[in-house]
């Protein structure tokens, strides 16, 4: 009679312990997981994003001189879409991310000022009817060093976003109830 107490004693102490002990740091776990899920598909959205912008300048870049306000539209729309993922990285991201992300926003800036300055050149050229060949070298040779500094921005953006992942393993691992490592 005295081990049916007993037995309802532990069962009921362990039920208490998941309760109070590890039911919450479950939960704390599973939430650490779910904001990495989110800040991941944060983070796949904006690098998609550069790269929208990225191959909107060239397009605007390398064309023929034929359709180069078009293709600053589609510029200036790439630049609004960054924006506005750079507002929801600023919310999820990590801050070296977040940093890395707002210098490239300073280097967009400065690629459609010069894409503006092109323009107002391409207008002043037309009107002297320099052919539309020149015009596009001219386009191209201005703004090569934008490519190479885009593509580098690039490039440490991913390297930031990969460094912040593996440090989100790190803190998880040492948050586990028992300081056992996850996996």
């Amino acid at each position: 009679m005295w081990w049916a107490f007993f037995a309802a004693i532990v069962a009921s102490s362990t039920a208490l312990y998941i309760a109070m002990v590890v039911y919450p740091s479950q939960k704390e776990v599973d939430r650490k997981f779910e904001l990495r899920r989110e800040r991941r598909k944060e983070y796949r959205r904006f690098f998609y994003l550069t790269s929208s912008v990225r191959l909107s300048f060239e397009r605007f870049s390398f064309q023929d001189g034929a359709e180069p306000f078009e293709a600053f539209e589609e510029l200036l729309r790439a630049r609004e879409s960054f924006e506005v993922a750079l507002l929801g990285l600023s919310l999820l991201g990590e801050k070296e991310v977040v940093d890395e992300a707002m210098t490239g926003h300073g280097l967009v800036s400065e690629m459609i000022d010069e894409a503006e300055r092109t323009l107002e050149q391409i207008k002043l050229e037309v009107s002297r009817h320099v052919p539309a060949k020149e015009v596009a070298r001219r386009i191209r040779a201005g703004f090569r060093p934008y490519r190479s500094r885009y593509l580098s921005f690039q490039t440490g953006l991913v390297k930031t976003m990969r460094s912040s992942e593996i440090d989100d393993d790190l803190e998880l691992s040492v948050d586990v109830p028992g300081g056992k490592p996850l996996g």
